[in-house]
């Protein structure tokens, strides 16, 4: 749901595998690991969408690092509308979104640069 009420069944536990999740795609990443990067964040995704709801902003961080591993996947597409979501919940709760404005950027760049 919109209002951040996500299941009821969730439990403590599964924000903190959620964040856990999210630390192992930052690592993978770092590694050069980006199908497993992307895995994790998505893991980290669908679980803090069931959990905190589609407008939390602990979901945005994670589409923009997801964003970010398709970007460098070379999947320019996916990166742009990953992006698109997080910058839409930061502005359900009004948060500046100019870190996801200079990310979107940097995407079109490497698009016209010919680069991935």
């Amino acid at each position: 749901s919109v209002t951040g009420e996500g299941s009821k069944n969730m439990t403590k536990g599964h924000l903190n595998a959620a964040s856990k999740l999210h630390q192992l795609g930052g690592l993978t990443c770092s590694q050069e690991e980006y199908t497993l990067s992307e895995k994790a964040y998505l893991g980290a995704i669908k679980t803090r969408e069931q959990i905190l709801g589609l407008a939390h902003l602990d979901l945005s961080e994670s589409l923009e690092k997801l964003s970010e591993v398709y970007a460098k996947k070379g999947e320019l597409s996916k990166a742009n509308m990953v992006l698109k979501k997080a910058t839409w919940i930061k502005k359900q709760n009004n948060v500046d979104a100019s870190k996801s404005h200079s990310i979107m950027e940097s995407l079109y760049q490497r698009r016209e640069s010919g680069q991935a």
